[in-house]
């Protein structure tokens, strides 16, 4: 008999649904006090902001993507079966699941960047548009590097170790993979704190799943949530 691929998900989930949700809360904790704390420092500088540097909003992004990280590597490393199970890197394949994840990602960022652009069109002056293209566009590199860093590295591999290598397998073992494609999908929207982008992050998280639940592995779902987010950061700077 041929052997797969793909790794079986384990009977038992490696963490508890409680387990995330005490962690989001901590996340949406900090953020909340994090954006107080720069809102307040902001006052007292209001002209250091430069699109040439991080301001506030990409400074608490920064902060609290590293906080996801502990939270993400404190939940793996006390985890059923360890850190390897826990992210689906137990089988082979990785390098097939990346080659797809990125073909993906490529694939879906022209219907991200539409549906932005068209939320953008009604949608003026908002914080993605303002915080994000502005910088794009005036910084004397294609992305601004703090942003670059952020959306194309840290993000998506904090992003992805936590929403597909450890919440949705909690959901999926007790919900199957539909409601736990969309519960993941109604945690990791809201993360953004972005009305402008709901539906291209909507449409994003389910392929994610998608992908995690076809390959058995987050490598497909962080090089995809890369290539997507470059090729978004590339299309509003052009």
């Amino acid at each position: 008999m041929a052997e797969t691929l793909v790794p079986p998900e384990p009977a038992v989930p490696p963490c508890r649904i409680r387990q995330i949700f005490i962690a989001l809360l901590l996340y949406f904790l900090l953020s909340f006090l994090l954006g107080i704390v720069l809102g307040f420092l902001g006052t007292l500088e209001p002209g250091a902001a430069s699109p040439r540097q991080p301001d506030q909003f990409v400074l608490l992004a920064l902060a609290t993507t590293g906080f996801l990280v502990l939270l993400t590597i404190r939940l793996a490393r006390r985890a059923r079966g360890g850190m390897r199970l826990v992210f689906g890197m137990a089988g082979r394949g990785k390098g097939l699941a990346a080659l797809f994840g990125a073909a993906v990602g490529f694939g879906v960022a022209p219907v991200g960047m539409a549906l932005l652009r068209l939320a953008m069109d009604y949608l003026p002056g908002s914080i993605f548009h303002l915080r994000i293209r502005t910088g794009l566009e005036e910084a004397t590199v294609q992305a601004p590097l703090p942003i670059l860093f952020l959306m194309v590295v840290a993000a998506p591999i904090a992003e992805e170790a936590f929403f597909r290598g450890l919440a949705y397998p909690a959901f999926r073992a007790r919900f199957g993979v539909t409601l736990a494609s969309l519960l993941t999908t109604l945690l990791f929207v809201p993360l953004h704190l972005s009305m402008l982008a709901l539906i291209p992050l909507t449409l994003l998280s389910l392929v994610l799943c998608l992908l995690r639940e076809v390959h058995g592995s987050v490598t497909g779902a962080i090089v995809a949530h890369a290539t997507y987010n470059l090729t978004l950061l590339l299309g509003l700077a052009g």
